[in-house]
This record gives C-alpha cells, structure tokens and sequence, in this order.
C-alpha cells in the first residue's frame, strides 16, 4: 500500500516538474536572473580586480609615498581642469566686458548701434547655450552617465510606475532649473545692453520664455550627445562648436569666406538661427500697428518716439542696397529677419526642436538599457 502511495506521489512531483518546465514562470525566471546583476555581472564591474583574500600589508613608509604621489597626481589633474576652465571664462568675461563699454556708447537708433544691438543678443545667447551643453555633458558624462542608467535600469526593473513618469520628473527638474538661469540671464542682458529703452514693456517675457526653451532644448542636445560619441570631450567639442559657429555670421569680414558660409549653411537647419530671429525681432521688431502715422494731426503720432519706428540714422555710403528713408525694424528684417509677426511660428519650431532632442535622449538611454 505504502509502495503504491509513493508511486503516485513521485508521478505526481514528475508531472509538476514538466509542467514547470514548460511553464512561463520557468521563463520569466531565467529572463529575469539573465539580467544584469544577478549571474551576470554589469559592464562596469567586468574589469574590476578580484577580491584578494591573502593580502601582505607594505610598510608604512611604502603607503604614504604611495598616497602622496596619488594625491599629487589628482591635485594636478584637477588644477589643470580649473586652469583650464578658469582660463576660457576670463577670455569670456574680457570679450564680454568689451561688448557692454561699447554697448554703453551705441545707439540703437543708428546702422552701427543696430548691427552691434544684433550681435550682442547672438554672443550672449549663443555663450549662454554653449555653456549650458557644456553643463549637461560634464553632467551626463564620467560616471553620472553610468548612475543614470544604472538608475534607470532599476526603476525599470521596479515596475511601479511608467517610464513616461520618470522622464517627466527629471524634465520638470530640468525645467525649473533653465527657468531660473534664463531670468538670471535676460535681466543682465536687458539691464547691461540697455535694451530697456528699445524693447517694448511686454517683450521681456516674451524673451524670457524664448531664452528657457533654446537653453531647454540644449540641455537635452548635450545629454544626447554623450550618449552618442564615444568620449565626453568629443561631445563638448561637438556643443561648443553647434553654439558658437553661427557666431561667424555677425563677423562682417568673415561672411563672404568659405567658413562662413559653412556657418551660414549650418544655421539654416538649427535651432540657434529661430531663437536669434526670435529675440532680435522681440528688441528691435515693431508691428505695423505700432508704428502708424496719424495722418489727421499735424506730424506723427507718439508711436514715432520708439526706436524700432524711427529712420536709421548714419548709413555708410558704400550700403547702398539699403534705402536712406528705411526704418530701424525693417532694417533688421531685411537683414537678420527678426520679423515681429513670426515670433509665434519661431517659437513653435523651437518647441520642435525641444521634443526632437528630448526624444533622442530618450531612445539612447533606452539603447543603452538594451545593451546592458
């Protein structure tokens, strides 16, 4: 009887071990102890030296050369990375310091105060968004990049909310932050350029939100760059470079070059070209509306004392593809197309912009999930 009741329990455990082995559980278990950190050890700790159980200790003299002449070696490591950054913003502040004394003694009114007012909007945009992609590749490379994805990984192994929530947290951090340094930014360069007088009242919001959507979008250009070049310095090169060439098309000498007309190329397809079109129509553009004459009362209308509506003063002769009786907007229409009636396009393009390079984040980061 015993003999018989065994039998039927071993046939019993043999179906439930068949069963378990076509089973999906089977599956998601072996799935799952694939992953990385179970039986496989992750990417990063592949090359780690193996634990040394039988350790003969060096004498004391040994150790404290050997710390000296690390802390020596990560002191130096670190003074030339400071040289080197304190270097770039004291070329950047003199150039800067440079720009507001000649900005002081222009007047925006005149061809030379407007080709000036144009380009001090571009060197200051163009220097905040480079700095910014540099921020966000010293940010996302070296070993962030490695803690972010190690992150993500285990959020996504978690399971307890979407992917869409994680990227909408760290987009809303993001946010906050570009929010601040672009305030920070406008108002130094609308109090040390003296744009109040040019632009309109409203117009510095309106420069504001233009600002923290280019900054936004440069955030993520730089998260995506380095996540798609192999070294973090290859993709501050490739930042810097993205931000300041436009800049050679503001170097009247340089416009006809082969280099800038590269630049020139370039910043047909960039967002750079729609956020300088943006804000330089938000200080020197006017619409048709604000510049009418009233043709009833003797002379013109108050509207005549703003600086976009006025004539342009003090044109060279050799401009003569420029009229004499032409206006300080249409001027800068003509010639950098800040067309007040396209800021609301400008800004949808730059919002494009915006969803393009946080969409590529997105797929890199995941990418790197699927190697891992």
């Amino acid at each position: 009887m015993s003999t018989g009741s065994e039998t039927i329990n071993h046939e019993k455990e043999t179906r439930f071990v068949q069963l378990f082995q076509r089973s999906e559980i089977k599956r998601a278990l072996l799935t799952q102890m694939q992953r990385v950190g179970y039986l496989r050890p992750d990417s990063a700790e592949e090359h780690a030296p193996a634990l040394v159980t039988a350790y003969k200790s060096g004498r004391l003299l040994t150790l404290s050369s050997f710390w000296a002449s690390r802390s020596l070696m990560v002191s130096a490591t670190a003074q030339w990375q400071r040289v080197s950054v304190m270097g770039v913003f004291l070329v950047a502040l003199l150039w800067f310091l440079w720009l507001i004394v000649a900005a002081r003694s222009s007047e925006y009114d005149t061809f030379d105060g407007v080709n000036q007012g144009a380009s001090l909007i571009a060197w200051s945009t163009l220097t905040f968004g480079a700095s910014v992609v540099l921020g966000a590749v010293a940010r996302a490379s070296r070993g962030n990049a490695w803690r972010e994805n190690a992150s993500w990984r285990r959020e996504q192994a978690w399971q307890a909310y979407p992917a869409v929530a994680y990227h909408l947290c760290f987009s809303v951090v993001e946010l906050v932050f570009v929010l601040v340094l672009a305030f920070v930014v406008t108002v130094l360069t609308f109090a040390l350029f003296g744009f109040w007088s040019v632009a309109e009242s409203g117009n510095f919001s309106l420069y504001w939100l233009t600002l923290a959507i280019f900054a936004l979008g440069q955030v993520y250009l730089g998260q995506w760059l380095v996540r798609l070049m192999p070294s973090g310095s290859y993709a501050a090169v490739a930042g810097s470079a993205f931000n300041l060439l436009p800049l050679l098309t503001f170097v009247w000498s340089w416009r006809s070059s082969a280099l800038g007309n590269l630049a020139s190329w370039l910043g047909m397809v960039t967002p750079q070209r729609f956020a300088l079109q943006v804000l330089q129509a938000l200080v020197f553009g006017a619409t048709p509306d604000s510049c009418a004459f009233d043709t009833v009362e003797s002379g013109a209308s108050g509207a005549e004392s703003e600086i976009p509506c006025r004539e342009l003063r003090l044109i060279p002769s050799d401009e003569s593809s420029f009229s004499r009786q032409i206006t300080v907007h249409s001027y800068a229409e003509l010639e950098y197309g800040a067309e007040r009636g396209s800021v609301a396009f400008r800004l949808v393009e730059l919002a494009v912009f915006l969803l393009a390079f946080r969409f590529l984040v997105i797929v890199a980061l995941q990418k790197r999930q699927t190697r891992a």
